[in-house]
């Protein structure tokens, strides 16, 4: 009777043995796998969608505690840390005063945290083009700086095949 079971972390693939020193520095190292064609895989035990789609609070059956506007993301954010520094504050107020009520403060906390990594992760699409933004600039800014150098060089070039010519021909009057 074979019996199936799911591990938490699966071990290395056997691929990662081919990425030695020796095959780095030659340029031999396996191929990246292609692009996902499938819309969903699996990885640690969960399924996720390839086209991976914040849900909003209320389809999850949690509050939303911040304001959604566009622009007030930072403000927010700030805004529930104080809600949840307040409430970890009055947490332990009450485990010192009457410890059998915590639980309705760590609902609370939980209710402020589940806010403000859902406000995180609907951040992170910005966080990306901003990240590809700047990596983009600073490869323009590398290129012309490059460029600049290429043309310093070919100037200078030029002015030294000028003085040689000049040379050449006050050389061939004599």
């Amino acid at each position: 009777m074979s019996e199936s079971y799911e591990q938490d972390f699966a071990p290395p693939p056997p691929i990662w043995r081919q990425f030695t020193d020796e095959n780095v520095k030659k340029g031999v190292t396996p191929k990246p796998p292609d692009p996902l064609t499938e819309e969903e895989y699996t990885i640690y035990g969960e399924t996720f969608s390839v086209n991976y789609k914040l849900e909003p609070l209320s389809e999850t059956g949690n509050t939303q505690l911040y304001d959604s506007t566009p622009g007030k993301e930072i403000e927010e954010l700030k805004k529930l840390n104080h809600s949840l520094l307040m409430l970890f504050y009055e947490l332990i107020d009450i485990i010192l005063k009457s410890p059998e009520k915590f639980k309705s403060k760590i609902s609370d906390m939980e209710t402020v945290i589940i806010n403000f990594s859902h406000l995180i992760n609907s951040l992170r699409s910005k966080q990306a083009r901003n990240f590809l933004i700047t990596t983009m600039e600073k490869q323009v800014k590398r290129r012309q700086k490059a460029m600049k150098k290429i043309d310093e060089i070919i100037s200078e070039s030029k002015k030294t095949i000028k003085k040689r010519l000049e040379e050449c021909g006050q050389e061939s009057k004599k």
